[in-house]
């Protein structure tokens, strides 16, 4: 009778490179949710050496920290790692997160890693500089902003180009303001508290502005209604 001698460790860098990379002709498929919906090679995660522990480096997509920890079921529904979504979380809405790009003029948002590699706000702006654009000038000449030129009318590339809006004072008389593409904000009423819904002030929710005093505003302004966010005093008293 012949004895065959136990092997303690299979080598799988006996077989072809053609079995080695198709694990289920010998393995079972595992069955739990993690596993359920992903295709592709093993090695992406394992070694062939060791079945566990497995290694994934997700740094490549999107880098983890304290306030996006690496909860899978957060951003990859249904358990389908092939795709993500940034709107599970609170914050992320998608009306919030199309309102803040189209604000600047960006149109493709839907592929967020695409320049937000992390939680990190100002690294799509050096994500951009990195592949040779040097400003904010340059990373509107982008293809985020191709659409862009497009639609914009003539006029609007005047930096002097004025548009008349109102906002509403504490008191509920209308402000008039004149409306530049820099956005600079002129009122012509006398010292006023305003109070602008949905702004933050530096000086609280409310604030003094004088007559023709310079306000930047950050916001939307959709040629009719503005929207304010943040607002800033260029000369406060």
């Amino acid at each position: 009778m012949k004895v065959y001698r136990s092997i303690q460790r299979f080598s799988h860098q006996l077989l072809s490179l053609s079995v080695q990379n198709n694990c289920d002709s010998c393995h079972q498929k595992p069955k739990d949710a993690l596993h359920a919906k992903l295709a592709g090679n093993c090695d992406q995660c394992h070694s062939q050496t060791k079945w566990k522990p497995a290694t994934f480096d997700h740094d490549k997509y999107f880098r983890f920290d304290r306030h996006h920890e690496p909860d899978c079921a957060t951003c990859h529904l249904n358990n389908d790692y092939s795709q993500y979504s940034c709107y599970e979380c609170h914050e992320h809405s998608p009306s919030k997160i199309r309102e803040e790009h189209l604000e600047e003029g960006i149109y493709d948002y839907e592929n967020c890693t695409e320049c937000h590699r992390s939680g990190d706000e100002d690294e799509a702006k050096r994500l951009w500089r990195s592949k040779g654009r040097k400003s904010q000038d340059d990373y509107r000449s982008g293809k985020h902003f191709e659409r862009r030129k497009h639609e914009r009318h003539d006029d609007d590339d005047d930096e002097n180009a004025e548009v008349k809006g109102q906002i509403t004072a504490i008191n509920g008389n209308l402000i008039t303001i004149k409306v530049y593409k820099v956005k600079r904000f002129q009122l012509n009423s006398d010292t006023v508290q305003a109070d602008i819904q949905n702004a933050q002030f530096e000086h609280g929710s409310r604030a003094d502005l004088r007559q023709d005093a310079l306000v930047e505003i950050e916001g939307r302004w959709d040629g009719n209604h503005l929207d304010a966010r943040e607002v800033k005093f260029e000369d406060d008293d």
